[in-house]
């Protein structure tokens, strides 16, 4: 009797959204967070709103380095989950300092040198180790996978202005470090990082589960599957070199992280641009972030199933679309235009960081999808970390502000529509039709009708 598809995604398959999604909170409120209120315009601390964006942006480019190394071997790692939870341990052990050391109005080496290895480390935990094990567990539903992690992203947005409350309720009590404002967040990405230790394994196969949670296939079936890929893995025609001299990775890959740059770089600054339309209104900030969040969660889940059902340029092409919405609104200078520039900015937030995942296991192979999506992530957050900076840059010029920072996210919003127009699936088919015939490999039809 044939078996029917499961509409779910199975107990240790949700536990790894689950831990994806933690990753994605870890992702944000251990690097920009610090960054966008300890460093804030309003406190100042660490060197300050001049200084820290910097330091950001020169932390992702090493970690970027580091990811890019690390994609020379990734076909020949064994073990993708021992990467993953060893990040995420180091990632919680330099937490605690950056909570704990006393805070400063000026630029704190001791504080300074466990910041930037652990921007370095958890741009590697996620989404760089983390999206490897979705794309191996949901090659075929990624999409709506990574929809529902990044929603974490809104809810981070959201999460930030109560990390604000307690952050300045406790130094108006005397705190001298960020203890108070950031336990409780660390306890969460805590929980995460267990959930990953005890549940999770680098392939479903590898505890009794199926890829995409489909039971069509037989156990038997499935696991040889499993170790047809892994043997697949290790002689992929998609190497690094292969990989960057194909034109459509180019087109795609910068696309994606143009909408990153923004996606990320406009949240690193919410509280000054928010406090440079509304000035000194906590309450208008606390209610711009609780509706950036709304809008998050619907535009993350809604993209990431235009993306498993339409294909992953449509997505993209409609997330630059509305980047382009975002910047022509906020450059106007108008509060209303401004207040809904903030929603359509958040509605795309969090799905620009479904992309990597998607478009690495929408138009490679299974086999191929752990090499390419291992250089396809660090180049697009070459390309994210200027964000920060340049945001930061065009904010606290005097005679420019925060609508040429929405002027910028409008040019790069109509750059990302053209990159991703040319680029061609058809093209890249043919691509990886000539690196199989020169490595001996017979071709197929599996990447024919990608979307």
């Amino acid at each position: 009797m044939e078996k029917k598809k499961n509409v779910g995604f199975g107990f240790r398959g949700t536990l790894l959204i689950l831990f994806q999604a933690i990753g994605f909170f870890v992702h944000t409120a251990f690097t920009m967070w610090p960054m966008n209120i300890l460093a804030g315009e309003e406190a100042g601390f660490f060197g300050g709103s001049g200084f820290i964006p910097k330091v950001y942006t020169a932390s992702i480019l090493a970690s970027t380095v580091l990811q890019l190394i690390v994609s020379r071997y990734i076909g020949r790692v064994k073990n993708v989950k021992r990467m993953t939870i060893f990040a995420g341990a180091a990632s919680l052990l330099l937490m605690i300092p950056i909570m704990t050391i006393p805070l400063t109005v000026g630029i704190n080496i001791p504080w300074l040198l466990c910041y930037v290895p652990e921007i370095i480390i958890v741009y590697f935990y996620c989404p760089y180790a983390m999206g490897i094990l979705i794309g191996q567990w949901f090659p075929r539903r990624k999409g709506t996978v990574m929809g529902i992690t990044t929603c974490m992203f809104p809810l981070s947005n959201f999460l930030i202005s109560i990390f604000s409350s307690r952050f300045f309720s406790s130094l108006a009590n005397g705190a001298t470090n960020a203890l108070y404002a950031y336990w409780p967040f660390f306890l969460l990405a805590l929980a995460g990082w267990l959930i990953g230790v005890i549940f999770i394994k680098d392939y479903p196969e590898m505890c009794g589960c199926y890829r995409d949670n489909d039971s069509s296939l037989s156990p038997e079936e499935a696991k040889a599957e499993m170790e047809r890929e892994i043997r697949e893995k290790r002689t992929t025609v998609w190497s690094p070199s292969h990989t960057v001299a194909c034109r459509d990775f180019w087109l795609i890959t910068l696309a994606n992280g143009l909408l990153l740059m923004f996606a990320a770089g406009m949240m690193t600054q919410t509280k000054t641009i928010v406090y440079q339309v509304f000035p000194d209104s906590n309450s208008a900030y606390t209610l711009i972030m609780a509706m950036v969040c709304v809008a998050g969660l619907i535009g993350s889940c809604g993209l990431g199933l235009l993306d498993t059902h339409f294909g992953t340029r449509a997505s993209m092409v409609l997330c630059a679309a509305l980047m382009v919405a975002v910047g022509i609104l906020g450059a106007t200078g108008n509060g209303v235009a401004f207040v809904i520039a903030m929603a359509i900015l958040g509605a795309f937030d969090g799905a620009a960081s479904n992309f990597a995942v998607s478009l690495s296991a929408q138009y490679w192979r299974r086999e191929d999808f752990p090499s390419v999506f291992a250089v396809v992530n660090p180049i697009a957050h070459i390309i994210e970390s200027f964000g920060a900076t340049l945001i930061a840059t065009l904010l606290y010029n005097p005679n420019l502000g925060y609508t040429w920072d929405f002027r910028a996210c409008m040019a790069a919003g109509v750059l990302a529509v053209i990159l991703l127009l040319a680029f061609s699936p058809h093209h890249l088919k043919t691509v990886d039709d000539k690196y199989r015939l020169k490595a001996g490999k017979p071709l197929d039809d599996e990447l024919v009708g990608r979307k």
